[in-house]
C-alpha cells in the first residue's frame, strides 16, 4: 500500500479514521519525564551530514509532555503541527479542512523553510478527552515515510528528503549515526499495518514488541505484558488520557532494570503501566495485538534517539 492512502485500510481497522496510538496527556500529579539536554555540536554534526546528503531541515519545538511540534502554514494560514510516528495517517482538524481548496489535499504545506505541495490528509475532529486538541495538523507515519524523514528526538529536528538515498549515501549516514551512538548498532524497525513502526526490545530479558511513538508522552506497557514478564508494578496517583480513548485513566509504574534495544542496554528505565486495548494495542487490542508496549517521547529524548523512517532504523545512545 502506498503511504497517504487511508482508504486502502481494511474497514474492520478503521471505524474512527486514522489510528492515533499515543498522545498521552497528564491530568494530575507528576511523572518522571526527561527534559532533553542541549543538543550542541552533536546535533550540528548530524545536521551537517544530512544537509550534505540532500536533506532539508525543519526545526521543531518540544513541550513538557515530550511532544514534538512546530507552527507551520497550511495553504498560507498558520497552523500548529504535531510530528507523530504513532499516528498512522496525516490528519487535519475539521475546522482547518473546511478551508482546503481541494478536499483531502493540502495544496501547500510550509514547515519552516521547507515547502511541500499536494499533501494528502484525512479530515477528522481532533480531540483529547472530549476537548479540542491543541494542534491543527498531525504529520503521521505516512508523511514521514513518504518524505524519507529522519527525526532527531533530543535535538528536536526533522529532516526531509525528496528521494531515497543512494547506497553510498546510506553507508555514509549509517557511519555517522554509528559514531554518534558511541559505536552501538541500530534497532531494526518493522512496518506494520495499519501504518505503524515497531521495534523488538528486551525488558529484563523478556521479549516485547514496542510501538515507536513520538506522540506518546511516556513509554508504556500493557498491564498483561507486565504480568507475563513478572514485573512489579507500583500504584500511581496520577491519571492520563489520550486521543483514542475518552475519559481519565489510572495507571501504574514499573522500573525495568535491564532495557535492551538494538544491542544497546540501559539500566533503570521507567514505564507507565495501563490497559492499552483502547488504543488497539496489547493482547486484547483489535489493531496491533502483538505490540506489548510503547516506546514514547520520554525515552526517545533521554536516549537521544534518531529515527530513520526511510531505512527503518532507530539509533540511540545510553544517557550519560
Amino acid at each position: 500500500m502506498s503511504p497517504g492512502q487511508p482508504s486502502d485500510r481494511p474497514d474492520r481497522l478503521r471505524p474512527t479514521g486514522p489510528v492515533p496510538f499515543g498522545i498521552f496527556v497528564l491530568l494530575a500529579g507528576f511523572f518522571l519525564y526527561t527534559i532533553p539536554r542541549a543538543a550542541g555540536a552533536e546535533t550540528g554534526n548530524l545536521g551537517a551530514t544530512l544537509k550534505q546528503l540532500g536533506y532539508e531541515q525543519v526545526i521543531l519545538r518540544g513541550t513538557a509532555e515530550n511532544h514534538l511540534f512546530l507552527f507551520g502554514r497550511v495553504n498560507g494560514r498558520p497552523r500548529s503541527c504535531l510530528v507523530d510516528t504513532g499516528w498512522s495517517y496525516t490528519t487535519i482538524n475539521l475546522n482547518t479542512a473546511r478551508r482546503l481548496t481541494t478536499p483531502g489535499t493540502v495544496n501547500e504545506l510550509q514547515l519552516g523553510r521547507v515547502t511541500l505541495t499536494n499533501e494528502p490528509v484525512v479530515a477528522q475532529a481532533l480531540r483529547v478527552n472530549g476537548q479540542p486538541a491543541s494542534f491543527d495538523l498531525v504529520l503521521g507515519c505516512d508523511f514521514l515515510i513518504r518524505h524519507h524523514a529522519v527525526i532527531d528526538c533530543a535535538g528536536r529536528r526533522l529532516y526531509l528528503r525528496h528521494e531515497p538515498l543512494a547506497n553510498e549515501a546510506r553507508k555514509t549516514l549509517a557511519e555517522v549515526l554509528h559514531r554518534r551512538g558511541g559505536g552501538g548498532g541500530a534497532a531494526r524497525l518493522t512496518r506494520r499495518e495499519p501504518l505503524a513502526l515497531t521495534c523488538a526490545a528486551k525488558l529484563n530479558g523478556g521479549d516485547v514488541e514496542l510501538l515507536v511513538d513520538t506522540g506518546a508522552m511516556w513509554s508504556c506497557l500493557d498491564s498483561r505484558t507486565t504480568r507475563a514478564l513478572g514485573l512489579r508494578v507500583a500504584a500511581s496517583p496520577n491519571q492520563i488520557t489520550g486521543a483514542a480513548a475518552a475519559g481519565k485513566r489510572e495507571f501504574g509504574v514499573t522500573r525495568i532494570t535491564a532495557f535492551e534495544l538494538g544491542g544497546r542496554k540501559t539500566a533503570n528505565v521507567n514505564f507507565a503501566v495501563l490497559d492499552l486495548a483502547d488504543w488497539g494495542l496489547g493482547p486484547d487490542g483489535q489493531i496491533l495485538s502483538s505490540v506489548g508496549g510503547i516506546l514514547g517521547g520520554d525515552e526517545l529524548a533521554a536516549s537521544r534517539a534518531v529515527i530513520d523512517c526511510d531505512q527503518l532504523q532507530l539509533w540511540r545512545r545510553s544517557p550519560e
